[in-house]
Order: structure tokens, then C-alpha cells, then sequence
């Protein structure tokens, strides 16, 4: 199997669309340049592959990202008991205040990573201890 990077024109029924789409596809032969897919829509969606070029993929793309986050999970609990001389688990409500304040990322986000990964409790819980 190989990575090619396929890109389309999309239309919908007469109108081209004016931007291009772009796929990673992973196959044993590249997608034929001409070939077209079509949606079931009204009016129906086609993509048509203008151009296909095989992908060599880095060593970024041959790591699982579960070691990937788990990696990341624990740099960033080593970096708060650094700081801090505790455990996230120990006190959850300046953990919070602390990733919030030093992570880049939507409020969403952030408090979606303290509650999938982190602290493993659900989202209101945490809006509790912000809002204590």
C-alpha cells in the first residue's frame, strides 16, 4: 500500500466550485487522473482527480499518535509537578488554572484535554472548579 496525495475539482450539477480539494488516499494504485466520484445530492456533487502525487511519509507519520499523546500527557504533568511539587491529581483546581493559562487552544478545547486526558472527569466538573 502507498499514500498518494489526490487532488479534485468538485462541481455540483453546472458549477464548478472555485477551490480544489485535497485527499491523502491510501492505495495499491494511484487514483486515475479523469476518474470522478459522484454524490447523491440535488444537484449532484462530482470530484473529478486533476492530479495525483505519491507521498513519502516522514517518521511524524509512522508513529501512532496514542504514543504520540501519551507523550505529550506525560511531558506535561512532569512540567506542573515541576513547578509545583504535586501531582495534577492532588489539586485539580490549580492544575486547571495552570493549563488554561499556559496552553494554546480554544476554551473547548482546553477544557476537553483536561477532561479526556488529564484529569479524567467530565467537562461540567471542571467548569465547577474554574468557576469556584
Amino acid at each position: 500500500m502507498k499514500i498518494y496525495k489526490v487532488k479534485y475539482d468538485v462541481s455540483q450539477g453546472e458549477k464548478k466550485f472555485p477551490w480544489k480539494k485535497t485527499d491523502l488516499v491510501e492505495a495499491s494504485r494511484p487514483p486515475k487522473v479523469g476518474s470522478s466520484q459522484i454524490y447523491h445530492a440535488t444537484p449532484a456533487i462530482t470530484e473529478t482527480v486533476i492530479s495525483v502525487e505519491e507521498v513519502t511519509p516522514n517518521i511524524e507519520t509512522k508513529i501512532s499518535l496514542s504514543t504520540i499523546v501519551l507523550d505529550v500527557i506525560e511531558k506535561t504533568r512532569l512540567k506542573f509537578i515541576k513547578i509545583y511539587g504535586q501531582h495534577p491529581e492532588n489539586n485539580r483546581k490549580l492544575f486547571i488554572d495552570w493549563y488554561i493559562k499556559t496552553h494554546d487552544g480554544t476554551f473547548d478545547s482546553l477544557i476537553n484535554d483536561l477532561s479526556s486526558f488529564y484529569l479524567h472527569i467530565d467537562e461540567d466538573r471542571i467548569n465547577r472548579y474554574i468557576n469556584e
